[in-house]
């Protein structure tokens, strides 16, 4: 059990971490 939330902590961050490297791209492109 411990090791699913593990899991669905570290994909979620690492969801949060890839979207801001996406809209920072995308800044960086348009601006």
């Amino acid at each position: 059990m411990s090791d699913l939330i593990a899991f669905l902590v570290i994909t979620t961050i690492g969801l949060i971490i890839s979207n801001n490297v996406v809209e920072a791209a995308f800044a960086s492109i348009f601006w």
